[in-house]
This record gives C-alpha cells, structure tokens and sequence, in this order.
C-alpha cells in the first residue's frame, strides 16, 4: 500500500467539523464488526464510500485513516464512476465514534454497540486458543457474538 494512502488519526475538536463527520457518518458510512479468521473477536471498522474523492480527501486530512480507489466490481455497472473509500479500524475508529457519537441521529445505536464491543476487553487466553479459554473468556466471546449479530440487525438494508 502507497504510504501515501495511510495517515495516523487525530482526533477531531472543532465543534463545527466533528458535527459534519457525525452528518457525514450517518449518510454516506458504515460501522461494522467484521469477522477475524478466529471466529471469536471482529475487527471494527467505520467507512466511507463515495464517488466524489473531494469527501474522501477531506475526511482523509480532517481524521487520518485510510483512502483507496473502490471499483465496482459488476461489469453492467461500468459506466459509474469510480467510488472513492476511507476507513478507520479497531480503537481509532471507537475513538472517532466517542467524539462524534452526541451528534450522531440515525448511526448513534450502531456507535453504542461498537463502543460497547471494545470495551469488554481481550481474552486472557488469546483468540487462537479456545482450549484455554476461562469463564470469563467465554463470557466475553457470547457478549461479542451478541453485539455482532445486534449490529447486523441495525445495519440490515431497509431497517
């Protein structure tokens, strides 16, 4: 990846600007909980997709993250225009969802859980090994699938 692309978080504090990247998440953005390949943790993901790399550009100087082109993959569909995509993963995106989320209107319940999901910690064991998973491990892992499968449910098309 060109480190061209990649550009640490700041943390947003003009109360103007943390107001349009709330706007901005609740119309054009996604926060996800990705499955990891160790079936028991997600990665967190919050992320734009637009043509307009304008949009792109300025989250990419505002916040930091990530920014790649994103063809569509149908070929029917090879008159649009390329999509442009930004990306914040793990704590920098829970840290970007805690100073946006008081302005957050339709994406506030999808933030919660993604905070929610963070703050139940790491697994003693370590992800890769569920034969020494304790209690609490197991606790934590059912509290995760939870929150994934009602993060789902917020994000379902129509809902």
């Amino acid at each position: 990846m060109n480190p061209r692309n990649v550009r640490p978080f700041v943390t947003p504090t003009d109360p103007a600007r943390i107001g349009y990247l709330a706007a901005i998440i609740d119309g054009e953005g996604a926060i996800m909980l990705n499955t990891r390949r160790n079936g028991c943790s997600f990665g967190i993901q919050v992320v734009v997709v637009n043509t307009d790399v304008r949009l792109i550009h300025w989250l990419f100087h505002e916040v930091g993250g990530r920014i790649r082109p994103k063809p569509y993959k149908s070929l029917k569909l090879d008159r649009w225009k390329l999509g442009w995509e930004w990306r914040l993963w793990d704590a920098q995106a829970v840290a970007f969802l805690s100073v946006i989320r008081p302005h957050l209107v339709i994406k506030g319940e999808q933030a919660d859980v993604v905070v929610s999901y963070r703050n139940l910690g790491m697994l003693k064991s370590g992800p890769r090994k569920a034969h020494k998973r304790t209690a609490r491990d197991e606790s934590i892992v059912a509290q995760r699938v939870a929150l994934h499968q009602r993060l789902r449910v917020l994000n379902r098309k129509g809902a």
